[in-house]
């Protein structure tokens, strides 16, 4: 899937606010592709307001996660082009438990076939206090995944297993404007507008609001729901680890 820029705000405001203690370790799932580039990246990390510990010329994982401050980077995915070349649906490698201070999924869970044994090992990739960002599907791709993971998967798999919500975020692909929309988009930054959404609290896993190019959730279920749900929706989701246990999986009563 990649890592889009809207997805790139929501990676800051997280490390912004929830950022771990210690900033040594970073891991991306997937091979993934950087969709915009470095100038916008700097541009975007102020209108943050998230200090760059270094200024990419260029974009790839490796200058990503050093602007960000982590020193070692790695990459994960069976694909053979990672740096790490694993099945997270395994076990894992002891001396990969509890290693990484942050781990960015750029895509990779809604392409697993068992999701419950890939959540137990991210859980188990991120040492206490560690931040963890999942870019998923949340409605349609279809043919370009097994899955559309749905918010409260996220919310009580790493609420039971003790884990802090950060926020979580939703965004559409842009409509095609027509030449009065594409005169605006000129005048002002359309990269975001009416296009993304964002929930600041826990709960929010309820549809509230569908339309074309905008989905939202609430805290509570709202009858009757849209009978339209945005093509392509993509969610993503952040958590802070607080402590390590063997991970168990929800159950909603």
């Amino acid at each position: 899937m990649g890592i889009e820029y809207q997805d790139m705000k929501s990676i800051l405001a997280a490390l912004k606010h929830a950022a771990p203690a210690a900033r040594r370790n970073l891991l991306f799932l997937g091979d993934a592709q950087i969709h915009f580039d470095a100038g916008s990246y700097v541009d975007l990390a102020e209108d943050v307001g998230f200090e760059l510990a270094s200024v990419p010329r260029t974009l790839d994982l490796g200058t990503l996660g050093n602007s960000l401050g982590y020193a070692r980077v790695e990459s994960l995915d069976i694909n053979g082009k990672a740096s790490l070349n694993l099945d997270l649906q395994q076990e894992i490698p002891a001396a990969l438990s509890g290693q990484f201070d942050c781990l960015i999924d750029a895509g990779v869970l809604f392409w697993c076939y068992d999701p419950a044994a890939a959540l137990r090992n991210i859980l188990r990739l991120v040492r206490d206090g560690g931040l963890i960002v999942h870019i998923t599907a949340v409605s349609g791709h279809y043919g370009r995944g097994y899955y559309n993971i749905h918010p409260s998967l996220f919310e009580d798999f790493y609420r039971i297993n003790q884990c802090d919500f950060v926020h979580a975020s939703y965004r559409t692909k842009p409509a095609r404007r027509n030449w009065v929309g594409r005169i605006k988009s000129l005048f002002r930054n359309t990269r975001d507008a009416e296009l993304v959404s964002y929930s600041r609290h826990p709960g929010n896993v309820y549809l509230k609001k569908a339309t074309a190019t905008n989905i939202s959730f609430g805290d509570r279920l709202a009858l009757p729901e849209s009978d339209l749900i945005p093509n392509n929706v993509v969610g993503t989701f952040a958590f802070r680890k607080n402590a390590s246990a063997e991970p168990r999986g929800p159950i909603r009563l």
